[in-house]
């Protein structure tokens, strides 16, 4: 299942060019197209930077708080959040992810009191919800591509 992500011309265009160019190198070393990888995690379009739209714990919306909550899925399989509160504090945390093309759905790995901890968020068009526990309330957050 190929990630519906808004693509801008010139990244299209670039993609296309790396695509092909992968093409004619597999014809060319004699390997069949159809034993490469699909698309997406060739192209990996999930890769960029997204914003949080929507924040909550307990029902209270606490997005308002902050100027801005973003969060960036690196090529190398990394992430960062970085949040800027309304007097621009910044913090910033991280961890791993992977995509699971199968499922449609972003695997974040992250280090907690000592602890991996990991969360699956499935991506539609451009957007995935995360939600965990955080003090015994729901905590839920809302990303989308930018």
């Amino acid at each position: 299942m190929v990630l519906k992500c808004k693509i801008t011309y010139m990244r299209g265009k670039k993609l296309l060019c790396a695509l092909l160019a992968a093409v004619v190198a597999a014809v060319l070393t004699g390997c069949a197209v159809q034993e490469m990888s699909s698309l997406t995690a060739f192209a990996q379009p999930y890769c960029g930077q997204y914003e949080c739209i929507y924040a909550k714990h307990g029902g209270k919306d606490i997005l308002s708080d902050y100027r801005e909550v973003v969060l960036h899925l690196e090529e190398d399989g990394t992430f960062t959040v970085t949040a800027v509160n309304k007097r621009g504090k910044k913090r910033q945390a991280g961890g791993k992810y992977v995509y699971d093309e199968q499922e449609n759905t972003l695997v974040f790995s992250a280090k907690v009191m000592g602890k991996i901890r990991q969360k699956r968020a499935a991506v539609q068009d451009g957007t995935f919800v995360i939600e965990q526990k955080l003090a015994g309330k729901n905590l839920v957050l809302k990303f989308r591509m930018q």
